[in-house]
Protein backbone atom coordinates (compact mmCIF):
# COMPACT_ATOMS: atom_id res chain seq x y z
CA UNK A 1 0.00 0.00 0.00
CA UNK A 2 1.48 3.36 -0.99
CA UNK A 3 1.80 6.34 1.34
CA UNK A 4 -0.91 8.28 -0.43
CA UNK A 5 -3.42 5.45 -0.17
CA UNK A 6 -2.49 4.86 3.46
CA UNK A 7 -3.07 8.54 4.29
CA UNK A 8 -6.43 8.46 2.59
CA UNK A 9 -7.38 5.33 4.52
CA UNK A 10 -6.43 6.99 7.82
CA UNK A 11 -8.42 10.06 6.88
CA UNK A 12 -11.53 8.01 6.32
CA UNK A 13 -11.00 6.02 9.51
CA UNK A 14 -10.52 9.12 11.63
CA UNK A 15 -13.46 10.92 10.16
CA UNK A 16 -15.82 7.94 10.22
CA UNK A 17 -19.03 9.60 11.47
CA UNK A 18 -18.38 12.72 9.38
CA UNK A 19 -17.74 10.69 6.22
CA UNK A 20 -20.96 8.75 6.85
CA UNK A 21 -22.85 12.01 7.08
CA UNK A 22 -21.21 13.30 3.87
CA UNK A 23 -22.11 10.11 2.00
CA UNK A 24 -25.63 10.28 3.39
CA UNK A 25 -25.93 13.87 2.22
CA UNK A 26 -24.77 12.87 -1.25
CA UNK A 27 -27.30 10.05 -1.38
CA UNK A 28 -30.08 12.40 -0.27
CA UNK A 29 -29.05 14.94 -2.91
CA UNK A 30 -29.13 12.28 -5.65
CA UNK A 31 -32.48 11.02 -4.45
CA UNK A 32 -33.76 14.58 -4.43
CA UNK A 33 -32.76 14.98 -8.06
CA UNK A 34 -34.39 11.67 -8.94
CA UNK A 35 -37.56 12.73 -7.19
CA UNK A 36 -37.48 16.04 -9.03
CA UNK A 37 -37.24 14.17 -12.32
CA UNK A 38 -39.98 11.75 -11.30
CA UNK A 39 -42.25 14.64 -10.40
CA UNK A 40 -42.22 15.62 -14.08
CA UNK A 41 -43.15 12.08 -15.16
CA UNK A 42 -46.60 11.06 -16.31
CA UNK A 43 -49.19 9.72 -13.90
CA UNK A 44 -49.95 6.16 -14.99
CA UNK A 45 -53.24 4.69 -13.89
CA UNK A 46 -53.98 0.98 -13.85
CA UNK A 47 -56.60 1.20 -16.61
CA UNK A 48 -54.24 3.15 -18.85
CA UNK A 49 -51.46 0.62 -18.17
CA UNK A 50 -53.74 -2.28 -19.16
CA UNK A 51 -54.75 -0.43 -22.35
CA UNK A 52 -51.10 0.13 -23.30
CA UNK A 53 -50.24 -3.50 -22.59
CA UNK A 54 -53.09 -4.84 -24.73
CA UNK A 55 -51.98 -2.61 -27.58
CA UNK A 56 -48.18 -2.80 -27.43
CA UNK A 57 -47.20 -5.94 -25.52
CA UNK A 58 -44.81 -8.09 -27.56
CA UNK A 59 -46.35 -11.44 -26.62
CA UNK A 60 -49.83 -10.19 -27.51
CA UNK A 61 -48.55 -8.86 -30.83
CA UNK A 62 -47.08 -12.29 -31.63
CA UNK A 63 -50.43 -13.95 -30.82
CA UNK A 64 -52.26 -11.42 -33.01
CA UNK A 65 -49.90 -12.15 -35.89
CA UNK A 66 -50.66 -15.87 -35.47
CA UNK A 67 -54.40 -15.12 -35.79
CA UNK A 68 -53.81 -13.03 -38.91
CA UNK A 69 -51.68 -15.81 -40.38
CA UNK A 70 -54.49 -18.34 -39.80
CA UNK A 71 -56.92 -15.97 -41.58
CA UNK A 72 -54.63 -15.87 -44.61
CA UNK A 73 -54.34 -19.68 -44.59
CA UNK A 74 -58.15 -20.01 -44.61
CA UNK A 75 -58.40 -17.63 -47.55
CA UNK A 76 -55.69 -19.54 -49.40
CA UNK A 77 -57.47 -22.86 -48.76
CA UNK A 78 -60.76 -21.48 -50.12
CA UNK A 79 -59.12 -20.59 -53.41
CA UNK A 80 -58.42 -24.30 -54.03
CA UNK A 81 -62.16 -24.81 -54.75
CA UNK A 82 -62.06 -22.41 -57.70
CA UNK A 83 -61.22 -23.60 -61.23
CA UNK A 84 -57.69 -23.01 -62.42
CA UNK A 85 -56.94 -21.53 -65.84
CA UNK A 86 -53.75 -22.53 -67.65
CA UNK A 87 -52.59 -20.74 -70.82
CA UNK A 88 -49.63 -21.65 -72.94
CA UNK A 89 -48.17 -20.62 -76.30
CA UNK A 90 -45.50 -21.95 -78.65
CA UNK A 91 -43.79 -20.09 -81.50
CA UNK A 92 -41.41 -21.78 -83.95
CA UNK A 93 -39.55 -20.67 -87.05
CA UNK A 94 -36.33 -21.12 -89.04
CA UNK A 95 -33.46 -19.00 -87.89
CA UNK A 96 -31.36 -19.53 -91.05
CA UNK A 97 -32.22 -19.50 -94.77
CA UNK A 98 -32.53 -23.02 -96.24
CA UNK A 99 -31.13 -23.01 -99.79
CA UNK A 100 -30.58 -26.49 -101.19
CA UNK A 101 -28.62 -27.00 -104.44
CA UNK A 102 -29.18 -30.25 -106.34
CA UNK A 103 -27.52 -31.76 -109.42
CA UNK A 104 -29.86 -32.33 -112.33
CA UNK A 105 -29.13 -35.77 -113.77
CA UNK A 106 -31.44 -35.25 -116.74
CA UNK A 107 -30.53 -31.76 -117.76
CA UNK A 108 -30.52 -32.91 -121.41
CA UNK A 109 -34.12 -34.10 -121.23
CA UNK A 110 -35.66 -31.00 -119.64
CA UNK A 111 -34.85 -27.86 -121.53
CA UNK A 112 -34.50 -24.71 -119.53
CA UNK A 113 -32.87 -26.46 -116.61
CA UNK A 114 -29.18 -26.37 -116.21
CA UNK A 115 -26.97 -29.08 -114.84
CA UNK A 116 -27.74 -27.73 -111.30
CA UNK A 117 -30.87 -26.23 -109.71
CA UNK A 118 -31.68 -24.96 -106.12
CA UNK A 119 -34.67 -25.06 -103.76
CA UNK A 120 -35.33 -22.39 -101.09
CA UNK A 121 -37.77 -22.44 -98.17
CA UNK A 122 -39.17 -19.15 -96.87
CA UNK A 123 -38.69 -18.34 -93.18
CA UNK A 124 -42.24 -18.03 -91.81
CA UNK A 125 -42.82 -18.26 -88.01
CA UNK A 126 -45.45 -20.67 -86.72
CA UNK A 127 -47.38 -19.88 -83.48
CA UNK A 128 -49.61 -22.16 -81.42
CA UNK A 129 -51.72 -20.70 -78.55
CA UNK A 130 -53.82 -22.81 -76.21
CA UNK A 131 -55.67 -22.59 -72.89
CA UNK A 132 -57.26 -25.02 -70.45
CA UNK A 133 -59.66 -24.72 -67.53
CA UNK A 134 -59.40 -27.36 -64.78
CA UNK A 135 -62.03 -27.71 -62.05
CA UNK A 136 -61.13 -29.93 -59.06
CA UNK A 137 -64.46 -31.74 -58.89
CA UNK A 138 -63.10 -34.89 -57.30
CA UNK A 139 -61.11 -32.95 -54.67
CA UNK A 140 -63.92 -30.82 -53.24
CA UNK A 141 -64.44 -33.02 -50.20
CA UNK A 142 -60.73 -33.07 -49.39
CA UNK A 143 -60.54 -29.29 -49.83
CA UNK A 144 -63.54 -28.89 -47.50
CA UNK A 145 -61.76 -30.90 -44.81
CA UNK A 146 -58.66 -28.74 -45.27
CA UNK A 147 -60.72 -25.56 -44.80
CA UNK A 148 -62.27 -26.98 -41.62
CA UNK A 149 -58.79 -27.80 -40.33
CA UNK A 150 -57.63 -24.23 -41.01
CA UNK A 151 -60.68 -22.85 -39.21
CA UNK A 152 -59.95 -25.02 -36.19
CA UNK A 153 -56.37 -23.69 -36.22
CA UNK A 154 -57.82 -20.18 -36.35
CA UNK A 155 -60.00 -20.89 -33.29
CA UNK A 156 -56.97 -22.24 -31.43
CA UNK A 157 -54.97 -19.11 -32.32
CA UNK A 158 -57.80 -16.90 -31.07
CA UNK A 159 -58.00 -18.88 -27.82
CA UNK A 160 -54.25 -18.46 -27.34
CA UNK A 161 -54.61 -14.73 -27.99
CA UNK A 162 -57.31 -14.41 -25.32
CA UNK A 163 -55.19 -16.46 -22.92
CA UNK A 164 -52.16 -14.25 -23.56
CA UNK A 165 -54.26 -11.12 -23.05
CA UNK A 166 -55.56 -12.41 -19.71
CA UNK A 167 -52.07 -13.43 -18.59
CA UNK A 168 -50.67 -10.03 -19.61
CA UNK A 169 -53.42 -8.20 -17.71
CA UNK A 170 -52.66 -10.27 -14.60
CA UNK A 171 -48.92 -9.56 -14.94
CA UNK A 172 -49.55 -5.83 -15.41
CA UNK A 173 -51.76 -5.71 -12.33
CA UNK A 174 -49.18 -7.60 -10.28
CA UNK A 175 -46.35 -5.34 -11.43
CA UNK A 176 -48.44 -2.20 -10.92
CA UNK A 177 -49.41 -3.13 -7.36
CA UNK A 178 -45.79 -4.04 -6.62
CA UNK A 179 -44.72 -0.57 -7.72
CA UNK A 180 -47.44 0.93 -5.53
CA UNK A 181 -46.31 -1.11 -2.53
CA UNK A 182 -42.65 -0.22 -2.97
CA UNK A 183 -43.48 3.43 -3.52
CA UNK A 184 -45.56 3.54 -0.33
CA UNK A 185 -42.75 1.86 1.62
CA UNK A 186 -40.25 4.34 0.18
CA UNK A 187 -42.40 7.28 1.27
CA UNK A 188 -42.65 5.82 4.77
CA UNK A 189 -38.89 5.29 4.98
CA UNK A 190 -38.22 8.82 3.74
CA UNK A 191 -40.49 10.20 6.47
CA UNK A 192 -38.66 8.11 9.08
CA UNK A 193 -35.32 9.25 7.64
CA UNK A 194 -36.33 12.87 8.07
CA UNK A 195 -37.23 12.22 11.68
CA UNK A 196 -33.92 10.45 12.32
CA UNK A 197 -31.99 13.39 10.89
CA UNK A 198 -33.73 15.79 13.22
CA UNK A 199 -33.21 13.42 16.13
CA UNK A 200 -29.52 13.08 15.27
CA UNK A 201 -29.16 16.84 15.22
CA UNK A 202 -30.91 17.25 18.57
CA UNK A 203 -28.94 14.37 20.13
CA UNK A 204 -25.69 15.93 18.91
CA UNK A 205 -26.59 19.19 20.63
CA UNK A 206 -27.43 17.30 23.82
CA UNK A 207 -24.09 15.50 23.73
CA UNK A 208 -22.28 18.82 23.40
CA UNK A 209 -24.28 20.15 26.33
CA UNK A 210 -23.50 16.95 28.32
CA UNK A 211 -27.21 16.21 28.60
CA UNK A 212 -27.14 12.96 26.60
CA UNK A 213 -24.52 10.25 26.29
CA UNK A 214 -22.36 9.60 23.25
CA UNK A 215 -23.85 6.11 23.08
CA UNK A 216 -27.29 7.62 22.53
CA UNK A 217 -25.99 9.61 19.57
CA UNK A 218 -24.33 6.50 18.12
CA UNK A 219 -27.62 4.61 18.44
CA UNK A 220 -29.45 7.35 16.57
CA UNK A 221 -26.75 7.43 13.87
CA UNK A 222 -27.00 3.65 13.50
CA UNK A 223 -30.75 3.88 12.97
CA UNK A 224 -30.17 6.76 10.55
CA UNK A 225 -27.69 4.72 8.53
CA UNK A 226 -30.10 1.75 8.50
CA UNK A 227 -32.90 3.99 7.23
CA UNK A 228 -30.59 5.38 4.52
CA UNK A 229 -29.74 1.84 3.45
CA UNK A 230 -33.43 0.90 3.32
CA UNK A 231 -34.15 4.01 1.27
CA UNK A 232 -31.40 3.15 -1.21
CA UNK A 233 -32.59 -0.45 -1.45
CA UNK A 234 -36.22 0.57 -1.99
CA UNK A 235 -35.19 3.11 -4.61
CA UNK A 236 -33.28 0.43 -6.55
CA UNK A 237 -36.18 -2.00 -6.22
CA UNK A 238 -38.64 0.65 -7.40
CA UNK A 239 -36.50 1.43 -10.46
CA UNK A 240 -36.32 -2.28 -11.34
CA UNK A 241 -40.06 -2.75 -10.94
CA UNK A 242 -40.77 0.27 -13.13
CA UNK A 243 -38.51 -1.15 -15.84
CA UNK A 244 -40.36 -4.46 -15.66
CA UNK A 245 -43.71 -2.68 -15.94
CA UNK A 246 -42.49 -0.65 -18.92
CA UNK A 247 -41.38 -3.88 -20.58
CA UNK A 248 -44.85 -5.37 -20.08
CA UNK A 249 -46.38 -2.24 -21.60
CA UNK A 250 -44.25 -2.72 -24.71
CA UNK A 251 -42.33 0.54 -24.48
CA UNK A 252 -38.83 1.67 -23.58
CA UNK A 253 -37.85 0.60 -20.08
CA UNK A 254 -36.47 4.06 -19.31
CA UNK A 255 -39.78 5.91 -19.72
CA UNK A 256 -40.41 7.77 -16.42
CA UNK A 257 -43.83 7.53 -14.81
CA UNK A 258 -45.57 7.68 -11.46
CA UNK A 259 -48.30 5.31 -10.33
CA UNK A 260 -51.49 6.58 -8.78
CA UNK A 261 -51.77 6.36 -5.02
CA UNK A 262 -53.84 3.55 -3.55
CA UNK A 263 -57.38 4.84 -2.94
CA UNK A 264 -58.81 4.56 0.52
CA UNK A 265 -61.32 1.80 1.14
CA UNK A 266 -64.84 3.17 0.84
CA UNK A 267 -67.22 1.82 3.44
CA UNK A 268 -70.76 1.08 2.31
CA UNK A 269 -73.67 -0.86 3.61
CA UNK A 270 -75.65 -3.20 1.42
CA UNK A 271 -77.64 -6.38 1.66
CA UNK A 272 -76.12 -9.75 0.79
CA UNK A 273 -78.69 -10.53 -1.93
CA UNK A 274 -78.15 -7.20 -3.68
CA UNK A 275 -74.38 -7.53 -3.41
CA UNK A 276 -74.50 -10.97 -5.07
CA UNK A 277 -76.67 -9.57 -7.87
CA UNK A 278 -74.26 -6.70 -8.55
CA UNK A 279 -71.28 -9.06 -8.45
CA UNK A 280 -72.84 -11.42 -10.99
CA UNK A 281 -73.74 -8.56 -13.31
CA UNK A 282 -70.33 -6.89 -13.27
CA UNK A 283 -68.08 -9.91 -13.05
Amino acid sequence: MSGKRFATFLHVRLLGPISILVVAGSIVLCLGRVQAQDSEAELLTLDHAITLALRNNHEIRIAQLAVEKSDDEISAAKTLRLPSVHAYSMVSGNLATNDLKFQNPAHDLFPGLGPFFSLSVERKPTAVIGASVITPLSQQYRIGLLIKLKRLSHDVAQAKLRQQQNETIAQVKKAYYAVQQTQSALISVQAALKSYRELDKITGDYVVQHVALKADQLTVQTRLARAQYEELELSSRLATQKEQLNSLLGRDIGVPFEVAATPEMASFETELTEARKVALEKR
